[in-house]
C-alpha cells in the first residue's frame, strides 16, 4: 500500500481505522439525510412547475414535535454547518420571515418537520425563498437534540428560537 502512494495513477483503498472509541460515537448518515434533498421525478399530471414530484413529499409529520416555545440551551456536540427546524405553521411562518436574512447570512440549511399539502410546501419556499428547506420527518433530529418544538435554530451557539 505504501508504494501506491507514491505511484501517479494508483489509488490506495483502506478501510477507517478506529484510533479510539468512546462508545458514545454516533454515525452522521441520519443528520445529512435529514438535510440532503432528494430528487423525485416529475409529478405525472405536470401540475408543479417550480419542484417536480413535490407532493411526494407529504405528508410530513413529525410525531412528539409541535409548534411552541423553544427554551435556549448550549449543546455539547455542535453540528458543522448551522440548521433549522420548521413547520408550516403560522408560528414558524412568522419566524422564518422575522429570520431568514440571519439564517441566509449565516448559511443554515432548513428542516421542515411538518406539512400537509402542496400549498405548505410552496409557502414556506416563498417565505424562505433562497434558503434550502428539505421536507423530512424530524424524529431523529428530535431525539438526537432533545428537542420537542418548533421553530428552532441549532448552531454553535447551542439551540435557539
Amino acid at each position: 500500500v505504501l508504494a501506491a502512494l507514491f505511484l501517479p495513477g494508483v489509488k490506495a483503498l483502506a478501510a477507517p481505522v478506529v484510533i479510539h472509541d468512546s462508545g458514545r460515537t454516533r454515525p452522521l448518515a441520519p443528520y445529512y439525510a435529514a438535510i440532503t434533498p432528494e430528487r423525485h421525478p416529475a409529478h405525472p399530471g405536470g401540475t408543479d412547475q417550480a419542484r417536480p414530484g413535490l407532493h411526494r413529499y407529504l405528508p410530513v409529520r413529525t410525531p412528539g414535535m409541535s409548534p411552541g416555545r423553544v427554551r435556549r440551551r448550549s449543546l455539547k456536540r455542535t453540528p458543522i454547518k448551522p440548521l433549522f427546524v420548521i413547520g408550516s405553521d403560522a408560528l414558524s411562518r412568522r419566524w422564518l420571515a422575522t429570520y431568514r436574512d440571519q439564517l441566509m447570512r449565516l448559511g443554515a440549511t432548513g428542516v421542515l418537520v411538518q406539512a400537509e399539502t402542496v400549498e405548505d410546501l410552496r409557502a414556506i419556499e416563498r417565505i424562505g425563498r433562497g434558503l434550502t428547506i428539505t421536507p423530512v420527518a424530524g424524529a431523529d433530529i428530535a431525539r438526537n437534540l432533545g428537542l420537542r418544538h418548533y421553530p428552532a435554530l441549532v448552531s454553535r451557539e447551542g439551540i435557539e428560537q
